[in-house]
């Protein structure tokens, strides 16, 4: 199960974050709709984001994906308003896998890092003269 399980979640993070096909959720996620609110969320406000995998382990019913997304702050994020600034986040996933479908999902990611770098850019606007 573990090649599979660490298959599946590879598919997820190509298909849905890279090529931008969330219709595979249903094939992918025992129970989507969260997962696809959260998705739409951040393709929303960065719909260049591309995820890198920089590890990946499967021990039983659990896959822990280590990974690293860039993108281009197009859309307004957690309140803050787009600049076109390219971005960098970290994060840990770990997917609990049952029946070839991911159950559950917690993914823990550096926010702070984020929020630091659309702050810059928005320190680095200039205010339009009126």
């Amino acid at each position: 199960m573990s090649a599979e399980s660490k298959a599946l979640v590879r598919r997820l993070f190509q298909q849905v974050w890279n090529e931008k096909n969330l219709e595979v959720l249903e094939q992918l996620c025992a129970g989507k709709a969260q997962l696809q609110q959260r998705i739409e969320a951040v393709l929303a406000a960065f719909p260049d984001n591309h995820s890198a995998i920089e590890d990946i382990v499967s021990e039983e019913d659990k896959v822990v994906l280590r990974w690293t997304a860039r993108a281009t702050h197009q859309g307004e994020f957690m309140g803050h308003s787009p600049a076109g600034k390219r971005v960098s986040v970290t994060g840990i996933s770990i997917f609990h896998v049952n029946e070839g479908k991911i159950e559950e999902s917690w993914t823990e990611w550096d926010a702070l890092s984020l929020l630091k770098q659309i702050a810059e850019e928005e320190q680095g606007k200039v205010p339009a003269s009126g």
